[in-house]
């Protein structure tokens, strides 16, 4: 069925009753003409109250946001103002309407040079100005308005108080240079770097340990010129270590080589700071190479020392050996056992060295006792035993007086003390006896007991490590007896 076409009458009245609807609409008078329960009339009803609420809560957000805050045209001319914007300028919104922005914040009828606003209408895109005004900062900030065509119509102007902000920039600042004025004055040499090493600053007396004249020379130099070849590899484990993110060390030392070829030793302290605001490395060298001079001076000393006391040690045995054959390898038998118990306790090397040359010696004393006491082929008497036994205070008395780095007269006068105070020369027990000297009169019973003596026959290695069984903890330390046994007992130990 063909739909029929409206009259022009009936097109009239269409058009004049939505013309009436339209003019309803602009005075809000919908209602009259649709009836107030229409769902056209309630809807816009509706929509009306929505954009009335959003506007509401709009100008609320507005009003209360920190930043003062105008909406400009396409002059420049104040359109809309927020309530801080009263707070911050001391006028209500009326005074800023149709006025252009400088008049308020600068009071003048033109803008200032720097005015963000003269670029924005060319760049198109946000400008922002720091400036002061009074005794306070503010950063402006402006963004513009297009309108549908892409073209300029107008700005959101944004005023912050960035007051604290400038006062806190400002402290840093100052601390900052207090900071670098501290370390240009320190003796020792100070570099700040950043986390991938680029020298920020260095004062003098780094630029002089490297015999640079500025940060720019030394910066120009490549890496591995600067450090010694194993320097430069542990320098490079460093920095990949950092990177990976795993521990380094904040202090350790660096062989350079300076721009004249010299080698310097440097101990380094590395910290993290802030500098210009942001993390940075502070690291403190300290030159070290007279002290690695004198330590390397030492050694060389203490290794001639030790050269001249072991032969000295050598020729002293000799003496003592050539007196009293029947115990020649006596000394240097014990001094195996007792190195063999120290190492095992765990000593230091240091402690064990000092045990092995005084083991060596500690018969030395019998140097003053008559040869045929010595070599005696029977049971010795009593003023002959006595007469044997100040060899320990004999030995004391002729190395006492030697420099030695380690208490060997002590350790020579204590061999034959006994835990319980029962031994000689004077009847010492327990902790008032060196460690040393404990080890020693364990070593010196089992060699003794196990092997000949000129009024004896061997008794065995048996019976030697049975009495120190029996006297553990009574006669002889008690971990040191535990160790002299699993020694022979366990682990296979041989007299040789």
């Amino acid at each position: 069925m063909t739909e029929k076409k409206p009259s022009h009458e009936e097109l009239q009245a269409r058009l004049e009753r939505a013309e009436a609807v339209l003019a309803a609409l602009r005075r809000g008078e919908v209602d009259m003409l649709l009836g107030a329960r229409d769902p056209l009339v309630v809807r816009l009803k509706s929509l009306a109250d929505e954009n009335e609420r959003l506007v509401r809560e709009w100008q609320t957000t507005f009003d209360n946001v920190n930043d003062a805050i105008w909406l400009l045209d396409a002059e420049h001319r104040i359109q809309r103002s927020n309530r801080t914007a009263e707070r911050f300028f001391g006028k209500v919104r009326e005074e800023f309407i149709g006025r252009r922005c400088w008049e308020i914040v600068h009071g003048t009828q033109e803008p200032i040079p720097e005015c963000p606003l003269l670029r924005l209408r060319e760049s198109l895109r946000r400008e922002i100005l720091e400036l002061p005004i009074g005794d306070r900062w503010f950063e402006v900030t402006v963004d513009p308005v297009l309108d549908g065509n892409g073209n300029y119509s107008g700005a959101v102007h944004m005023v912050s108080d960035i007051t604290e902000r400038k006062r806190l920039e400002e402290w840093r600042r100052a601390s900052e240079e207090n900071f670098r004025r501290f370390l240009d004055g320190l003796p020792l040499g100070a570099r700040v770097v950043s986390e991938e090493g680029d020298t920020l600053y260095a004062n003098r007396a780094f630029l002089d340990m490297h015999g640079c004249d500025s940060v720019e020379e030394f910066q120009n130099i490549p890496s591995r010129e600067r450090y010694t070849p194993a320097a430069h590899t542990e320098h490079l484990s460093r920095r990949e270590k950092r990177r990976r993110g795993e521990y380094v060390p904040p202090e350790y030392e660096i062989s350079i080589v300076r721009k004249d070829g010299a080698i310097r030793h440097l101990h380094v302290q590395r910290d993290e700071i802030l500098w210009d605001g942001k993390r940075h490395f502070q690291v403190l060298y300290r030159d070290i190479t007279e002290r690695k001079r004198m330590e390397e001076e030492r050694d060389r000393v203490f290794q001639r020392l030790r050269e001249t006391l072991g032969t000295t040690m050598k020729v002293a045995v000799r003496v003592v050996e050539m007196r009293d054959p029947y115990t020649a390898g006596h000394q240097r038998r014990v001094a195996d056992i007792a190195r063999a118990i120290a190492v095992e306790m765990s000593l230091p090397a240091e402690q064990i060295d000092g045990l092995r040359y005084a083991a060596s010696v500690h018969d030395l004393g019998k140097v003053a006792v008559p040869a045929d006491i010595l070599t005696k082929p029977s049971v010795l008497t009593a003023p002959e035993r006595a007469l044997i036994q100040i060899h320990s205070q004999t030995g004391y008395d002729i190395l006492k007086d030697i420099d030695f780095p380690w208490p060997i007269a002590r350790m020579v006068l204590e061999h034959h003390e006994r835990i319980d105070g029962t031994g000689y020369p004077n009847g010492l027990s327990g902790e008032k006896l060196l460690m040393e000297s404990r080890i020693l009169a364990v070593a010196d019973v089992v060699e003794a007991m196990a092997l000949h003596r000129p009024y004896r026959p061997a008794l065995g290695l048996d019976a030697a490590l049975q009495e120190i069984e029996a006297g553990r903890g009574r006669l002889y330390d008690a971990k040191v007896a535990d160790i002299c046994l699993r020694l022979f007992r366990e682990k296979g130990y041989i007299l040789i």
